[in-house]
């Protein structure tokens, strides 16, 4: 049964952690911490909901970081003690080949919305295989987007289907001309002047919040542990097939090894000529 290591028991961490307990598909999951106690009192009070909630999934704490050896997959979040730096400068990738070194063989998910950078570094240093590291922010991103346009359109977020590409925010191609609202055109649901408004507030959605943060983070753990189906996702992921390899957004299929495959995207005529902009100031 799956496994889920979590680094980091701040907001961000312990809000995944208790996302993934609640819908009770991860059967452990351990919360990593450098101050364990804190990480200790955060599970204790996740496990003492988990009854309200109906959930056997097992949490432990450690502030060792060995204890993420043998997960099925490791989430990078943020700590207990908010930390600027923590996964910037010479630290972030200094801790992720440490759990590299650990377990070749584990999927990373990077939850947060700053740890692009991080993950474009460690792929072009060859600190990790660029198919076992996965981003979840555009995740995120995708779903705030889709709550604007069901404002807009007064229906539920989850009649709205589009997908999210290139480097949040500035360089954010949102996939308008396909976008659908009940499997109708966004365009045939919505005004020009309305699809204008909401392009307008997209760099603004950036970047997304803890919970909704949390909530991508759990989305791709379970499409990766098997323990959810989702034909495909956002996510930030390494590309080789520009001059040097970038992370950037685009929509994947994602397994037990991580990187399945990734999904062409649809995109109109302007949306690929403002794609490959983004692309050129990545």
């Amino acid at each position: 049964m799956p496994t889920v290591a979590i680094i980091g028991a701040g907001t961000l961490g312990s809000t995944l952690a208790h996302t993934l307990a609640v819908r009770a598909r991860i059967t452990e999951i351990r919360l990593i911490d450098a101050a364990a106690d804190l990480a200790a009192g955060k599970a204790l009070d996740i496990q003492q909901s988990n009854s309200l909630e109906r959930s056997d999934t097992r949490l432990t704490t450690s502030g060792n970081l060995e204890m993420a050896v043998g997960a099925d997959l490791v989430v990078l979040a943020d700590a207990a003690r908010p930390d600027p730096a923590e996964w910037a400068g010479e630290t972030g990738p200094a801790q992720l080949r440490r759990l590299v070194e650990q377990d070749r063989e584990t999927v990373i998910v990077c939850a947060g919305a700053s740890q692009r950078k991080l993950m474009q570094q460690a792929v072009r240093d060859g600190t990790v295989e660029a198919t076992r590291l996965i981003g979840s922010a555009p995740v995120a991103l995708a779903s705030a987007v889709r709550a604007i346009v069901a404002l807009e359109a007064d229906c539920a977020a989850r009649d709205v289907t589009l997908s999210v590409f290139g480097v949040p925010p500035d360089a954010a191609v949102v996939t308008w001309d396909s976008a659908t609202i009940a499997s109708s055109p966004l365009a045939d649901v919505l005004s020009d002047q309305a699809i204008a408004r909401m392009k307008a507030r997209v760099a603004h959605l950036w970047p997304p919040g803890p919970y909704g943060l949390a909530s991508a983070a759990s989305d791709v753990c379970e499409a990766i542990t098997g323990g959810r189906s989702r034909p495909a996702f956002s996510c930030f992921i390494g590309i080789d097939d520009r001059p040097a390899t970038s992370v950037i957004a685009t929509t994947v299929r994602l397994g037990p090894d991580g990187l399945r495959s990734r999904v062409a995207p649809c995109l109109s005529p302007g949306e690929r000529v403002e794609l490959q902009s983004a692309l050129a100031r990545a």
